[in-house]
């Protein structure tokens, strides 16, 4: 059972490391055109490379991914909150709008939402967004600021 559980984890490492290994060689710049072949393998490097706090190519990555599976609410919102981690705020709109719903990420996307109203002068609608179901301390202090 170990020796299985270790040429499992081999397995997955050795896969992951090929993946990253010829999507890092591919791209000189983040945002170049990302040579992954796998939804997986797309997943693994953007995950290790927010771990390694590199977002830029951790976008490219979480990108390549959703042109494999583009439904997939995980991969958006992990997209979502790089764009938004890196000021990429209007790439981060649509994303926002599409997630807005979804309680996991429902505070960043719906405050991105606001914002742009506020920056629009639609502070009505802008006030709406900054509602949320579920609020903690830190978001009523947060919604409170933006709605005045």
């Amino acid at each position: 059972m170990r020796l299985m559980k270790g040429r499992w984890i081999a397995t997955v490492a050795l896969a992951a490391g090929l993946a990253f290994g010829e999507a890092a060689a591919a791209t000189g710049e983040p945002g170049d055109d990302v040579r992954v072949s796998s939804l997986s393998g797309a997943y693994l490097a953007a995950r290790i490379a927010e771990t390694d706090n590199q977002l830029d190519t951790a976008i490219a990555y979480y990108r390549r991914a959703l042109a494999f599976d583009p439904d997939n609410q995980t991969l958006q919102q992990s997209l979502l909150l790089g764009l938004i981690s890196k000021g990429k705020f209007d790439e981060a709109l649509p994303f926002a709008e599409k997630l807005k719903d979804v309680p996991e990420v429902e505070r960043f996307s719906r405050l991105a939402l606001g914002v742009d109203a506020i920056r629009d002068a639609r502070y009505a609608e802008a006030q709406t967004w900054f509602k949320l179901a579920l609020e903690s301390d830190l978001d009523r202090l947060i919604t409170g600021i933006m709605t005045a």
